[in-house]
């Protein structure tokens, strides 16, 4: 997935009631006319996914396994 009109680099989170499953970094932002790149949490299910700046995943420390509070985050 890539929300419509991303025009900068992201990391994104997928996680499982809290539970970070998986991490991308650095991830592109697609280029005028350029179609984005698809990602898929397989083969993790998860039911959120946050996408941050690039670059926060290591600024905040974040590790795969480590439980997050969803509810701080909004």
């Amino acid at each position: 997935f890539w929300m419509n009109k991303m025009n900068y680099d992201l990391d994104i989170l997928w996680i499982e009631d809290g539970l970070i499953k998986k991490i991308e970094k650095d991830i592109s932002a697609p280029k005028v006319g350029e179609q984005p790149v698809f990602m898929y949490s397989n083969p993790y299910i998860v039911n959120m996914v946050l996408e941050l700046p690039a670059g926060k995943v290591d600024e905040f420390g974040l590790k795969v396994g480590e439980v997050i509070d969803t509810l701080a985050i909004f």
